[in-house]
């Protein structure tokens, strides 16, 4: 199971990097919001993350976010060679796949600060509570995880060439909206979480509740 769920992070994670130059104009209450549509797939990681960190544990956790940025640099290597190969220069797909890299810098840098806090948050709380109250849990280990990584993501991604108002416009919807999803996947996360279990109990996984890891 733990291989299935480091393939959705990986997917997740590059597909975040690919709509991260995207914004949507969302009209709410006469007040235009941008909204990035990457921060549905950052919330998407951060959710897989929690789940691995919780049926397994943080180094487990941890070896994902490396794996993910691999991923990426890979996506980005062999993105560029096919981009080259078919003379696709000029084309839409050749804008994402020069700021890949870019994209892949700033990714690494706000996943050592959200990432890492998230996982270590999560697996504190996990020993602290006893595998208990796993949907408070999770809200107070995604939570602060996805606002640090929202801010220094924001912060390198969307500071330049912006107003500091229309930054702030810009990470607040950010903020909401990963808040918003959160509480959603808190929901979520006790059903997806007991169904992992039933499947690897199933077919002979070894689930580890490692109490000191």
């Amino acid at each position: 199971m733990i291989i299935y769920l480091a393939m959705v992070f990986a997917i997740f994670e590059i597909l975040s990097m690919i709509f991260n130059q995207y914004f949507v104009s969302i009209n709410f209450l006469n007040i235009i919001l941008p909204l990035n549509i990457s921060v549905i797939f950052f919330c998407m990681g951060f959710f897989v993350l929690d789940l691995v960190t919780e049926i397994y544990n943080k180094k487990i956790a941890d070896k994902l976010i490396y794996g993910k940025i691999l991923c990426q640099i890979l996506f980005a290597l062999f993105g560029e060679i096919g981009v080259i190969g078919a003379n696709l220069q000029d084309s839409q797909l050749s804008q994402i796949i020069i700021v890949t890299p870019k994209m892949i810098f700033y990714s690494i840098i706000a996943s050592f600060f959200g990432y890492k806090l998230t996982t270590s948050l999560m697996q504190s709380l996990k020993l602290r509570y006893n595998g208990q109250f796993l949907m408070l849990r999770y809200l107070c280990s995604t939570l602060p995880g996805e606002l640090v990584f929202s801010l220094i993501f924001s912060i390198l991604s969307f500071s330049t060439g912006r107003s500091l108002s229309q930054f702030f416009m810009i990470f607040l919807v950010l903020s909401g909206i990963k808040i918003i999803l959160s509480i959603i996947f808190s929901i979520l996360i006790i059903p997806i979480t007991n169904f992992i279990k039933l499947f690897c109990s199933r077919h002979n996984e070894i689930v580890e509740y490692v109490a000191f890891t």
